[in-house]
């Protein structure tokens, strides 16, 4: 799976002035990091202008989130392909990079050519079932019982499978990024 988020400003990091020495506070909440030769410190600026972000989520990664939220830990929520996509991109790729309301639109291409990201892509049961398996016998250590039964593993399935055209995609991005629908794209099949 593909999918481009449009933006209308994003994050970068830019050299830190000279004479400006960074607090303790910037450090810890991200505002200046080292530069990577460690010669100095680069500052978090917001950069103003149209451009895009492209995230490519190999299957294998959508399932094994989608087995993360399934345990104890985090809730045992049951959720569908859909809802595991949006979720980890809210979690990973945009955190650091984009502030929610510079995404204008999204697109996203589940059109199974992503074989260089590392395997079979597009929904794929069998791939799911070889990820899950070592979760049916591992045990949860506060229960003794495994982290995954087979029903558990049923009813993620299920929800997996569920058919998804790409524009319920779209549509369900701009729903949990919060993106005007005045300003919402369209899915592009290619």
């Amino acid at each position: 799976m593909r999918v481009i988020a449009h933006l209308k400003a994003h994050y970068d990091y830019a050299p830190l002035p000279d004479g400006v020495t960074p607090s303790g506070q910037d450090i810890a909440a991200g505002k200046v990091r080292a530069k990577r030769d460690g010669s100095g410190w680069m500052m978090r600026v917001r950069k103003e202008r149209t451009t895009h972000n492209f995230t490519a989520l190999p299957e294998g990664e959508i399932i094994r989130h989608i087995i993360a939220l399934a345990m104890p830990k985090r809730g045992r929520r049951r959720v569908t392909r859909k809802e595991a996509i949006s979720d980890y991109l809210a979690t990973q790729p945009y955190v650091d990079q984009v502030d929610h309301t510079d995404i204008t639109s999204f697109e996203v291409h589940d059109d199974h050519r992503l074989d260089w990201v590392g395997g079979p892509e597009g929904v794929n049961e069998k791939l799911f079932r070889e990820i899950a398996a070592p979760y049916l016998t591992a045990t949860y250590a506060a229960t003794g019982k495994p982290l995954l039964s087979a029903e558990d593993l049923e009813a993620m399935i299920k929800l997996y499978l569920e058919p998804v055209e790409e524009a319920a995609h779209v549509d369900h991005l701009h729903e949990r990024f919060n993106v005007p629908k005045a300003t919402a794209g369209k899915a592009v099949t290619t």
